[in-house]
């Protein structure tokens, strides 16, 4: 079960993942379906049929519930609580997916989960159209069937926390096969982007301006290339979990899977290069 989050937090939730009134919540609800809700104490299921009679069109609640009532939350609702405590995400793809000829666009699409809402808006229209891009590249990786696949084999042990592990496990795999993918080498881009940031500090939200030094000096960015690297980047996401979970035993089970989440990787992954593409095509007109 989910210990849950009272009527009220859940929608300030909803409100503050909403873009320019186009119903993100609501698109990114309808992947998984929806949201269950309960004024009982009986176990929750995530099975069909999926009713939401308080979600409105515009991703808001309507209605009110007891101050003790529990809610089933949104997988991707979880992911993104979870990924503003944690902060250490896939950031890899995202960069890389905003191809480099747009240096504020990359930032916007790099540092989107520190901005809530529609406070993107107050950015250069380029990290505006980066921001963006983020979302929709966010909607498609949580609602594909590939990265279900892959998030349900980790599910039963990690809960919510499999899809923020599996997305770190697929940035993995981009810095492992790094050659396939761009003709600079790893080290030299991810170096690069560090600089990026830096001649472009005064555009960052204050909480990437705060991490940006650890950023830099654990080298982040490189760090997924090994599963070294990747096991302490789980430790350190631990740490700020609250509970028994430990994100960094997910490497046991990423082993002994291995070559299969590599193959969902890969397949996944040709298909979001094309969506990405498609969509900044859409965003720069």
């Amino acid at each position: 079960g989910c210990s849950g989050w009272e009527l009220e937090e859940l929608d300030e939730m909803l409100n503050q993942v909403q873009h320019d009134g186009e119903g993100y919540a609501l698109r990114q609800a309808q992947g998984f379906a929806s949201v269950r809700v309960s004024l009982f104490s009986r176990p929750l299921t995530s099975t069909p049929p999926y009713r939401a009679p308080l979600l409105r069109k515009d991703g808001s609640f309507s209605g009110k519930l007891k101050s003790n009532s529990k809610l089933l939350l949104l997988p991707f609702l979880y992911k993104l609580i979870i990924q503003r405590t944690l902060e250490v995400m896939n950031y890899l793809a995202h960069i890389y997916l905003s191809g480099d000829d747009h240096p504020l666009l990359k930032i916007g699409n790099f540092a989107a989960d520190s901005i809530k809402g529609k406070a993107y808006k107050k950015f250069p229209q380029a990290i505006q159209q980066g921001i963006l891009l983020h979302r929709e590249i966010d909607t498609f990786t949580d609602t594909h069937p590939i990265v279900f696949e892959s998030k349900h084999r980790l599910f039963k042990k990690y809960r919510h926390y499999s899809s923020v592990i599996v997305d770190m496990f697929y940035d993995h795999f981009l810095a492992k096969n790094w050659q396939d993918y761009h003709s600079t080498r790893l080290p030299v881009y991810v170096e690069d982007f560090y600089l990026l940031l830096k001649y472009n500090f005064e555009h960052l939200p204050k909480r990437v301006q705060n991490f940006y030094p650890y950023m830099v000096s654990d080298n982040w960015l490189l760090s997924y290339a090994d599963l070294d690297g990747l096991h302490k980047i789980l430790s350190q996401m631990s740490s700020r979990v609250r509970g028994k979970v430990k994100l960094q035993d997910a490497i046991v089970e990423f082993e002994d899977a291995y070559e299969l989440f590599e193959q969902e990787f890969v397949a996944f992954f040709k298909e979001l290069e094309a969506f990405a593409a498609q969509k900044k095509k859409e965003l720069l007109i």
